[in-house]
C-alpha cells in the first residue's frame, strides 16, 4: 500500500509542474498558437499522471522516505547486548583479562544510534501507513461524490426532458452530422432543467436545449457547437480527467487545471465554429453568447457534460477569442508543433521520483553517505572545471577586507538541501566562490550576541564573518569545529557574511537565532531586501539608483510599498517602459498603482502613455476602468480608436459609452465597418444614443 501511495504522489507531483510548465508558457501560446493546441496539450498532464515510467532522470529526486526492516534492526540490538554481556562475561571468567572499554564503548555507542534510527524510522513508517489509508479513502470519497453528482444531475433531466420531433430541428441535426462525417445522430431533446445548451453520455450523446424560441440560425449554430463536443470525444477527456482528479484528490493545483481545461475545450471548439464563419456570421455568434449568458441560471450542472456557456465570467475571454481570431500562418503551426515536441520530451524524459524502501539500518549508512558525498562532488567538479584567473575579485574578496566590506561579489553558490531564512541556515551541501550576506543588522547600541556554526570544509577556503559600522572585519569561524562565538555588534549597521574561495563545504549550519527583532532598529536577510526597503528615501532624496535592479526585486516589498515607490519614481519624472510598467503592476496594489500613474501623466509629471503601452497595459488593469478610460482619454485622437477596439472586451457598459462619447466630441469618426466591428459590445441603448442603430 506504502508503494502505491508514493507512486502516486510522484505521478501528482510529476504532473504539477508538467502543468506548471504549460502554465508559464500559456501567456504566449494563447497569443499565437490555435485554441485547439492550448486545449490538447493538457493531455501531456493526463499522461504524466497516468504513467508511471520515465525515460530520463528525475526532476527532483525524494528518495529519503525509507520503511524499516523492523525484524533486523531488533536482530542488530541484540547482537550489541550479546556483544557488551560476552565482553563483561570474558573478565569474570579471566580477572587478568582487561576490558576493552574502546569496544564496550563504541558498542554502545552504535546501540544508541540504531535505537535512536529506529525511534525515528518507526515514526516514520507509522505516519506512511496512515497516510495510505486517509489516501484510499479520500479516493473512493472523491469517486463517490462524483458518481452521485452525474446520476443525480442526469436523472434531474430526464425527469424534465422532452424529444425533439420537430421535423426543421431534425433534418438540421441530420445535415449537419453528415457535413461532419458523424454517422450516429445523438438525439435532440428539450428540457427546463437547463438553462443553456447542454452535452451529456458517453456511449449516447444527447444534446438538451433549454424551453425557449430559437432562431434557424442560432439554433444551427448551438447545435453546430455541440456536435463539434460529440465529434471530437470531448466528454471522454472529462471523464477520465475527473476519474485521474479521484486518484489525486489532495493536489489543489490539479483542480485549477481542470478548469483550464474546460475553459480551452470551449473555446477551441468556439474556434472551429468561427473559423468557417463571416464576419457577419463571428457577429451572430457572438451575440447567441451574449443571449446565453443573460439567460445562465443553472438550475443543475455536472462536471460530465459540455456546456455551451458554462459560467459568465468566460464570456469576455471567448467573445476576445471571437474577435481577435486569426488563420494561423505556417510560422506559427510549425512554432506550435516544435513547442509541443519539447513539452512532450519534457514529460516523458524526467518525472519526481519519490519512493519507501524496506531496508536494514545496520547496514553501513556511513560509507553510503560517503560515497554519495564524494559521487556528488565529482559531479560537481565536473560542471565547474574552469575558475576564475585568481586575479579577479571574486578570488581576491576572501582576502581582501576591503573588499569583504563592500557589496557581496560572487562566481558562484550552489547549495543541496538548502533552508534558510528566519534565524538558521543549514545545508547538506554547499559551494561558494565569492561573498554572501546572511543578515544585515541596524544596532540602535552596542550588543553581544552569539553566533553558532558547524561545516566540514571539503576543499578550499571558508570562513564566517562579522563586519562592523566602520567597515571592520572579524573572522566569527573559519574552522567549522560547532563552536558557538560571542560577537560584539556596534551601534549602526552590522553584516554577517560568508566567503569562500573555490570552497566546498558538507553539513553547514549557521545559527544566529540570537538576534532578537526587539533588540534591533531593522534586520535584513539580503542586500537586495535592505536596498529595496530604503530605495523609496533614495528617490526622494534625489539619489542615482539601479533602475533595472529595482525592477527585478520589488517582490522583496509589500504591495502598499511597490506602489508607494512608483509613485515617487513617477513624481520625479523618471521614465518607465511598458515590461517595467508590468511588473510594478504585478507586484503592487494594482488600484493605488493605476491611480498614481494617472495623476502622473493629469500632472504633466511623464508623458501620457502612448498606444502600444496602454494596450500592454490594459488587461493586466481589470477592474480600473475608470483609470483606463481617463488614460484612453488622453490618447491623440488617431489612435484612440485602435487601442479602443483592441480593449473594449475589458470595459463595461458605462465605459464604454464615455470613451465612444468623448471620441466622437473630439471629432473622432465612427464608420459602418467600425461598428460592425465592436457591435457585440454595444447594447441597444448605446446604440440608439450614438444614431447608429
Amino acid at each position: 500500500m506504502s508503494q502505491l501511495v508514493m507512486r502516486v504522489l510522484s505521478l501528482s507531483l510529476s504532473g504539477t509542474l508538467i502543468g506548471i510548465v504549460i502554465m508559464c508558457i500559456c501567456p504566449v501560446t494563447k497569443r499565437f498558437f490555435s485554441k485547439k493546441w492550448n486545449y490538447y496539450i493538457w493531455l501531456l498532464v493526463v499522461f504524466r499522471l497516468l504513467i508511471p515510467i520515465s525515460f530520463g532522470p528525475a526532476l527532483l529526486d525524494m528518495k529519503s522516505l525509507i520503511i524499516p526492516n523492523r525484524v533486523t534492526d531488533l536482530d542488530r540490538i541484540d547482537q550489541i547486548h550479546t556483544t557488551v554481556n560476552l565482553s563483561v562475561q570474558d573478565v569474570k571468567d579471566n580477572p587478568t583479562t582487561k576490558l576493552d572499554t574502546t569496544i564496550v564503548s563504541q558498542t554502545v555507542s552504535d546501540h544508541n544510534k540504531v535505537v535512536g534510527q529506529y525511534d525515528w524510522s518507526k515514526g516514520l513508517s507509522i505516519f506512511v501507513l496512515v497516510a495510505s489509508y486517509i489516501w484510499g479513502i479520500g479516493v473512493f470519497i472523491a469517486l463517490l461524490v462524483r458518481m452521485w453528482g452525474y446520476f443525480r444531475f442526469r436523472g434531474y433531466v430526464q425527469k424534465r426532458s422532452v424529444t425533439i420531433i420537430s421535423t426543421d430541428i431534425l433534418c438540421l441535426v441530420n445535415g449537419l452530422c453528415s457535413r461532419m462525417g458523424l454517422y450516429s445522430v445523438p438525439k435532440i431533446c428539450e428540457s427546463d432543467a437547463v438553462s443553456g445548451p447542454v452535452t451529456i453520455g458517453l456511449l449516447q450523446p444527447v444534446i438538451l436545449l433549454p424551453k425557449k424560441e430559437f432562431e434557424l440560425v442560432e439554433l444551427q449554430m448551438i447545435l453546430h457547437h455541440e456536435l463539434v463536443h460529440v465529434v471530437r470525444k470531448d466528454l471522454w477527456y472529462k471523464w477520465g480527467y475527473q476519474l485521474l482528479l479521484c486518484i489525486h484528490w489532495f493536489n489543489p493545483f490539479l483542480y485549477v487545471i481542470g478548469r483550464r481545461i474546460n475553459k480551452d475545450c470551449e473555446l477551441s471548439c468556439d474556434e472551429v465554429l468561427i473559423s468557417q464563419f463571416t464576419d457577419n456570421g463571428k457577429q451572430l455568434y457572438g451575440n447567441v453568447l451574449l443571449d446565453a449568458a443573460q439567460n445562465s441560471i443553472h438550475y443543475g450542472r455536472s462536471v460530465f457534460s459540455t456546456m455551451f456557456l458554462d459560467q459568465k465570467k468566460d464570456l469576455k475571454e471567448r467573445l476576445c477569442g471571437i474577435r481577435q481570431y486569426r488563420k494561423q500562418t505556417r510560422l506559427r503551426i510549425l512554432s506550435s508543433i516544435g513547442t509541443f515536441v519539447l513539452v512532450l520530451l519534457l514529460t516523458i524524459c524526467s518525472n519526481v521520483e519519490i519512493s519507501a524502501k524496506e531496508i536494514s539500518f545496520f547496514a553501513d549508512r556511513a560509507t553510503a553517505n560517503k560515497v554519495s558525498s564524494e559521487n556528488q562532488i565529482d559531479n560537481d567538479d565536473d560542471r565547474y572545471k574552469t575558475w576564475p584567473d585568481p586575479s579577479k575579485e571574486a578570488w581576491k574578496v576572501y582576502d581582501d577586507d576591503q573588499l569583504l566590506a563592500g557589496e557581496d561579489i560572487q562566481y558562484q553558490w550552489s547549495a543541496y538541501s538548502y533552508k534558510g531564512g528566519g534565524h538558521k541556515i543549514e545545508a547538506s551541501k554547499f559551494r561558494l566562490y565569492g561573498s554572501y550576506t546572511i543578515v544585515v543588522v541596524y544596532v540602535p547600541k552596542d550588543i553581544e550576541v552569539w553566533i553558532g556554526s558547524s561545516f566540514e570544509l571539503v576543499k578550499g577556503n571558508f570562513k564566517i564573518v562579522h563586519i562592523g559600522p566602520d567597515n571592520s572585519v572579524v573572522t566569527i569561524d573559519d574552522t567549522g569545529k560547532n563552536i558557538w562565538q560571542k560577537v560584539t555588534m556596534k551601534e549602526g549597521r552590522n553584516v554577517i557574511k560568508i566567503v569562500g574561495q573555490e570552497a566546498k563545504i558538507e553539513d553547514l549550519s549557521i545559527d544566529y537565532r540570537d538576534l532578537k527583532e526587539k533588540d534591533f532598529e531593522k534586520i535584513y536577510y539580503s542586500e537586495q531586501e535592505e536596498y529595496m526597503s530604503q530605495i523609496a528615501d533614495l528617490v526622494e532624496r534625489g539619489m542615482t539608483i539601479d533602475k533595472d535592479k529595482v525592477v527585478e526585486n520589488l517582490y522583496y516589498l509589500e504591495e502598499e510599498d511597490v506602489s508607494e515607490l512608483l509613485r515617487v519614481l513617477l513624481e520625479q519624472g523618471i521614465s518607465l517602459n511598458a515590461d517595467e510598467l508590468f511588473n510594478f503592476l504585478m507586484y503592487s496594489d494594482s488600484t493605488l498603482s493605476c491611480q498614481y500613474l494617472l495623476d502622473a501623466v493629469e500632472n504633466g509629471n511623464i508623458e501620457p502613455l502612448d498606444a502600444d503601452t496602454l494596450s500592454a497595459l490594459i488587461p493586466y488593469m481589470e477592474g480600473e476602468g475608470e483609470c483606463v478610460v481617463e488614460m484612453m482619454k488622453a490618447l491623440p485622437i488617431e489612435q484612440f480608436y485602435e487601442v479602443f477596439e483592441e480593449n473594449i472586451v475589458y470595459l463595461n457598459d458605462d465605459e464604454i459609452e464615455e470613451c465612444l462619447t468623448n471620441y466622437l466630441k473630439a471629432g473622432g469618426t465612427l464608420l459602418r465597418s467600425q461598428i460592425a466591428q465592436i457591435g457585440i459590445y454595444l447594447n441597444k441603448d448605446l446604440l440608439y444614443k450614438l444614431d447608429i442603430e
